[in-house]
């Protein structure tokens, strides 16, 4: 539900889910062994999960890499974009992507129910009930382009110049090299994903695609550090 929650009072629900469980550690009854129990996996929960939920993860990474102005420049001079770019690229990637989804719900929803409202009315049409079934199939077996999106399109969301998101691209475009398929789950299967820190999928045409959305800060961050650390250090 945190997006649904503005910044300023995330912060104040973060810091008061804090205080409540620090009150029920010194509250907790020390005799009752399934009472601290319960306090260790709640402070399991508050304390470290939440702390991995990728709006927490998002603001490490904004902390690490964009608000030191050396990071930022030397991000800028070498890679074209900032970390700020990076997240903000994939994120509107995941959300066009949702947006073409919820656009194919819709149109199959309205599809259908006219459909079965003529038909409903003893006024079957052929028409519409063709319709409904391109809308249902396109809805569960979309076509490339439905799924995908273009620089472009990325570009006019977030208002990043094509060039920047072309360099974010390049960076977190998934590259398997000569590896074989076998190679490849090897490796996945092993702890090395290969889209740990190239999350984005880019087709032939140039079309892009990112699986999952959780993949998004976790990259940007290791990525950017990969490259960071290649670097001379600069004082």
């Amino acid at each position: 539900m945190s997006r649904f929650v503005s910044e300023e009072a995330r912060e104040d629900l973060n810091e008061l889910l804090h205080l409540a469980q620090i009150r029920a550690f010194a509250t907790a009854d020390r005799g009752d062994k399934l009472a601290l129990v319960t306090l260790l996996l709640l402070g399991a929960e508050v304390w470290m999960r939440n702390s991995s939920y990728p709006e927490m993860v998002e603001a490490t990474n904004r902390e690490l890499l964009d608000e030191d102005p050396n990071v930022r420049a030397a991000l800028n001079a070498e890679l074209g974009f900032d970390a700020t770019d990076a997240i903000t690229v994939l994120q509107a990637c995941h959300g066009l992507q949702e947006d073409g989804m919820n656009n194919r719900m819709d149109a199959m929803r309205s599809a259908v129910l006219s459909a079965m409202a003529a038909t409903q009315a003893g006024q079957p049409n052929g028409e519409l009930i063709d319709l409904a079934g391109s809308s249902l199939m396109s809805m569960f077996e979309p076509g490339a382009d439905e799924v995908t999106v273009t620089v472009e399109d990325i570009a006019a969301h977030t208002g990043i110049s094509g060039e920047r998101v072309e360099a974010v691209v390049g960076r977190f475009r998934l590259d398997l090299g000569s590896a074989t398929p076998a190679e490849v789950v090897d490796a996945f299967m092993t702890g090395r994903n290969p889209m740990r820190t190239r999350p984005l999928v880019q087709a032939e045409s140039g079309r892009l695609m990112l699986p999952h959305s959780a993949l998004n800060v976790f990259a940007v961050r290791e990525n950017l550090e990969d490259h960071l650390k290649t670097e001379p250090l600069r004082v």
